[in-house]
């Protein structure tokens, strides 16, 4: 299963890009109460239940950003790789994907689309929508913390009880669930927002993706049909 969403290729010929390319980022509450918590970055295409470990995770605090270097990010997708028996030699011309959870108490943030890129001696940041697909820099971003929401419950639909899905997840964050008898799962903790959910066999040899979007503003969902087999690209 892909932990990445992104290409990795090259030979590692660039051991210290520049550094003032950076990522900060800031969380508050909407009441403006001091607040800590941690700050996870997750590969874009993450299965939680085949591997929960996050690329990045920090500590947090109300009024001072977070920041994450691109030494560090180099420095977490070797790891990553090496984890999954993968070369971590060639990390030059890299693209990766990832996504923004954010907890703080009962509080919870899932911020998506963002990249890092690597090309030669120049590495940064970006948040991906609506931004230049070659673009990196410095990405310096505050968001808010908002209520999370706890025990969601859903059903699969008879269509995904047909095709034998036994737990469904949001690719690249910590959000899952397994199918109970009655076809019913509960996610126990996710943050507001809507969201596209994949669902599984119990060895995750086949995906298949909801074509009823997620919203955490609904008070229960129901996935009435599942589009055909959905394949998380391992590059």
């Amino acid at each position: 299963m892909a932990i990445l969403s992104g290409c990795l290729g090259g030979s590692d010929g660039v051991e210290n890009p520049k550094m003032d390319m950076k990522m900060e980022l800031g969380f508050a509450p909407e009441d403006g109460q001091p607040l800590s918590g941690r700050v996870s970055l997750y590969g874009k295409a993450l299965n939680p239940v085949e591997d929960s470990v996050p690329l990045l995770s920090k500590d947090f605090a109300s009024g001072t950003p977070v920041s994450f270097t691109p030494e560090e990010m180099d420095a977490a997708l070797k790891l990553s790789l090496s984890r999954h028996g993968k070369d971590t030699s060639s990390l030059r011309d890299t693209t990766v994907h990832f996504n923004v959870v954010a907890a703080s108490g009962d509080r919870e943030a899932f911020i998506g689309g963002f990249r890092y890129r690597r090309l030669g001696g120049t590495a940064g940041f970006a948040k991906a929508e609506g931004s230049d697909p070659g673009a990196f820099g410095k990405l310096v971003k505050t968001y808010g913390l908002k209520k999370a929401v706890k025990a969601f419950s859903g059903r699969l639909g008879f269509q995904g009880i047909s095709l034998g899905i036994d737990y469904i997840f949001i690719p690249g964050s910590p959000y899952h669930a397994s199918i109970k008898k009655d076809s019913s799962f509960t996610v126990a903790r996710m943050s507001e927002g809507m969201y596209n959910i994949v669902g599984a066999d119990s060895d995750s040899a086949l995906l298949y993706e909801s074509t009823d979007t997620l919203s955490t503003a609904d008070s229960a969902y129901s996935a009435k049909a599942w589009s055909t087999i959905f394949v998380i690209p391992d590059h």
